[in-house]
């Protein structure tokens, strides 16, 4: 496990910021001074230490902090977000990563040995972003989930080697390789967005509709479409068929992408991602005892993935069985219980 006193942990960087709105919209032009000191994080005037946050997540330039729910901060606002103008945004967004996720597996570790529980605490460094997981209380399982760059990992090498590059997708929240897409319904107006293939696919359709009458756009409808089609998920040789399925999934067709990934997942072997997706599928079409069979499947794969625990928890809420909920809460051992929760992810938020 990382020392929190690691020199390496605590570098002193320096950037400049802008607020941005709850589109993600830069507010205002002025920039203004930031820098994160190894212990406290600096908005200009305003502070914020490591203390009372949870994790960070990098989209493009922009920076989220999602807060810990039970610091002073997280109680008024779940996170905050603002684009780096000037300065080293990877350097931020690892480093604050791994002091945080370094800080709260040596609190659990500090909770255990009080309690003569040390020789029960397990930790790993995820390979991908060196942030520390912690594992106490969950099962040994092929595959581990990093909170912190929302990948599943096999543990002894052995999965394909892209897997790093798969995570839920911010539109579809499926399990897919996202990338940078650039979306442009008139000419004057371009925004980024981070998408799978399968949820980016309409909207590079539209655009290219959108863009005949001028022709203005066509050439970057075009190239966005070519990169939707032959690009992403469609090119790895370890994942192939989960674009296919996932295009499935979103366009209604469930049991033939309940099918798809089926056969990915036997291909695969350990693939909680790939269970996930045929949960998601199974859910949105109310097929919910599939759903929690599905769901399940990803948590044999993988003991610690969020993502599963908190649609099997509103899957066995929809079907009424309150026994599953409550071995679901005593798997969760002492981090924030998904069956306990209100959650914000509705399934109608998945489509």
């Amino acid at each position: 496990m990382k020392s929190m006193s690691d020199p390496s942990l605590t570098p002193a960087l320096h950037f400049r910021f802008r607020d941005v709105d709850d589109l993600g919209r830069e507010a205002g032009l002025r920039s203004r001074p930031g820098h994160f000191d190894g212990q406290t994080l600096w908005l200009d005037a305003a502070m914020l230490p490591i203390e009372q946050i949870r994790k960070t997540q990098r989209r493009h330039d922009r920076l989220i902090v999602h807060l810990d729910p039970t610091s002073y901060a997280g109680l008024m606002v779940d996170s905050l977000a603002f684009s780096v103008c000037d300065g080293a945004i990877d350097a931020l967004h690892s480093s604050l990563n791994e002091l945080v996720s370094a800080r709260r597996v040596a609190e659990r570790r500090e909770m255990m040995k009080s309690r003569r529980e040390l020789d029960s605490c397990r930790s790993e460094e995820c390979p991908h972003c060196r942030s520390t997981l912690d594992l106490t209380g969950f099962e040994e399982t092929p595959q581990i989930y990093c909170d912190f760059c929302d990948t599943v990992y096999t543990a002894d090498g052995s999965g394909p080697d892209d897997e790093a590059e798969f995570s839920l997708c911010d539109r579809s929240r499926l399990y897919a390789r996202s990338r940078v897409f650039i979306e442009s319904f008139v000419p004057w107006r371009r925004r980024r967005v981070h998408a799978c293939n399968a949820a980016f696919a309409p909207t590079a359709r539209r655009m290219l509709l959108c863009s005949l009458p001028l022709l203005v756009g066509v050439p970057i409808a075009l190239h966005q479409l070519g990169r939707v089609l032959l690009g992403g998920e469609a090119r790895s040789r370890g994942f192939r068929g989960l674009s296919r399925a996932n295009a499935d999934a979103l366009s209604g067709r469930t049991d033939r992408a309940i099918a798809g990934y089926r056969e990915l997942a036997q291909t695969l072997g350990p693939a909680a991602g790939v269970r996930y997706n045929e949960g998601l599928a199974a859910a949105k079409a109310e097929y919910f005892a599939e759903a929690v069979l599905a769901f399940e499947a990803a948590l044999e794969d993988c003991a610690n993935y969020r993502p599963a625990a908190e649609l099997l928890a509103l899957s066995l809420q929809r079907i009424g069985d309150q026994q599953g909920l409550e071995d679901l809460a005593a798997r969760w051992h002492g981090e924030p219980v998904p069956a306990t929760q209100t959650f914000k992810l509705r399934l109608a938020d998945a489509a």
